[in-house]
């Protein structure tokens, strides 16, 4: 075949297949880039996604302990620990002074030994307390420790007290005392630890407050042992 020059037998010789292969380059390049846009595209909404699933766990986590610590939160009882003021009654309360000759009260619960030899009782579930002096008992001669003697015997005991014909005189309560069933008034005179004293008008239980004081004496107990 011939051509005119040899520009223009490269041009028919080579053309078409460097075309072709320009072509060629162009496509392989385009679906590189295609390929690799796709997969960078794809690549973030997991990434996303992660995170927000990540973000959404932690905060179920934090809401899951808030509510497990206000459950575990105990209510913490404030105390009252204002002093509760008791009450000496200096007059006989309405429900003893009813009670009949040698009828028994309720439970009464021991204080303390005062003084003067009066004991002091506090009626139960209240702070009102009243002082009570023992009928038919003389502590003017007495055993030198006869308050810490009955302190002892008496200390976190319940009681009971029984009226003779008078409650109340000069403002003070006269009564018996009692231990189980156990008369203290006369038990005090058995000790030795004082003695007894008759009293023109309460002297139901005077015989055997006399008899109490008689043992003392036979057996030389108290203030009977010199």
């Amino acid at each position: 075949m011939y051509y005119d020059n040899k520009s223009t037998f490269y041009v028919k010789q080579y053309g078409p297949a460097i075309l072709v292969l320009f072509l060629s380059f162009v496509l392989i390049g385009s679906g590189i880039y295609i390929y690799i846009s796709k997969n960078s595209t794809s690549d973030t909404p997991d990434k996303e996604v992660i995170v927000a699933s990540d973000k959404l766990e932690n905060e179920e986590k934090i809401e899951e302990t808030n509510t497990v610590v206000e459950d575990n939160k105990t209510e913490v009882p404030v105390e009252n620990n204002t002093p509760v003021q008791e009450e000496i009654l200096t007059t006989l309360p309405e429900e003893y002074s009813n009670l009949k000759v040698l009828e028994k009260s309720s439970d009464l619960v021991f204080d303390k030994v005062l003084d003067n030899n009066k004991i002091r009782v506090t009626i139960p579930n209240t702070a009102k307390k009243f002082d009570i002096t023992l009928i038919g008992v003389n502590f003017n001669n007495s055993i030198t420790d006869v308050n810490a003697k009955m302190q002892s015997e008496l200390s976190g005991k319940t009681v009971k007290i029984a009226f003779d014909e008078v409650k109340v005189d000069k403002s003070q309560i006269y009564a018996y005392i009692y231990i189980n069933d156990e008369l203290y008034n006369a038990k005090i005179l058995k000790s030795g630890y004082a003695t007894f004293q008759e009293e023109p008008k309460n002297k139901s239980l005077a015989t055997n407050l006399k008899q109490a004081q008689t043992y003392a004496k036979q057996t030389t107990a108290g203030i009977w042992a010199n």
